[in-house]
């Protein structure tokens, strides 16, 4: 059985990640906003949790869909829809792995900020290939073992063995409320390959909140933060090199 991240069992209150990481939200829903169809029919926001990134895609869709394993992260999301006066999101509870649709129901799936509690990545997107629409988007945030600060830890520790490795990482010391936690970094043409398999095929990608770095938050606004992160952003994005990396990718028909 393949293990599943579980925040209600650890007791973990996702929304609180996000206090003090406002240039992180507004990255990411600039690059939700480049990267996903201006209008479709049904979208599902796959491990959406509270629905951080709902301002994007309500407007966008006549319905979305957020389905995540935390009932708490729903709970969250259905008060959130209503706060902001979104008639057309509903929540579901499931899993990657066993996602409760039919074949061919949505235009577009999201999954940011999920693969890295993922395990057998192939297995999801083999799901996510069974319920999207021909010709549907999928946008994939992938959590990216061999960004810039990695690459210069392992040259420095002379591990050159690691740039050449493509497996995935575990963070074993990874815990949530004082249990271990799922936690994979991955390599971004492993992923690629996994999803191109599983009739997949990425057509774009994109490096997302490329600075992430503490004392920068302590000097700058959000606001300025983003500035330098569109300028670095399509030279890390040719190289791979930012600590979040998101793929676009279209079903093909098998």
């Amino acid at each position: 059985m393949t293990n599943i991240a579980n925040y209600d069992q650890s007791g973990y209150d996702y929304t609180k990640y996000w206090n003090g990481r406002q240039y992180e939200h507004e990255a990411e829903n600039r690059a939700l906003s480049q990267l996903l169809p201006t209008h479709g029919e049904h979208l599902l926001d796959l491990g959406g949790s509270f629905g951080r990134l709902m301002d994007v895609y309500a407007p966008r869709f006549d319905r979305a869909t957020i389905m995540d394993y935390s009932k708490l992260a729903l709970k969250q999301a259905n008060e959130n829809a209503k706060a902001k006066g979104y008639k057309n999101i509903d929540t579901v509870f499931g899993d990657a792995y066993n996602i409760p649709y039919p074949d061919n129901t949505f235009d577009a799936i999201t999954m940011i900020r999920v693969l890295h509690h993922i395990e057998d990545p192939k297995r999801v997107f083999s799901e996510i290939h069974r319920i999207l629409k021909p010709n549907g988007i999928f946008i994939l945030d992938v959590p990216n073992k061999n960004h810039l600060k990695a690459q210069i830890r392992a040259i420095l520790s002379g591990d050159i063995s690691y740039l050449k490795d493509k497996s995935p990482i575990k963070h074993t010391t990874t815990k949530i409320n004082g249990e271990e936690g799922i936690f994979y970094n991955f390599n971004i043409s492993e992923i690629t390959k996994l999803l191109t398999q599983s009739g997949l095929i990425a057509e774009q990608k994109k490096s997302v909140s490329n600075l992430r770095i503490p004392l920068l938050k302590k000097i700058f606004t959000a606001d300025a933060i983003l500035i330098g992160d569109q300028r670095i952003s399509p030279v890390f994005t040719v190289f791979n090199l930012g600590p979040s990396v998101w793929i676009q990718s279209r079903k093909q028909k098998w």
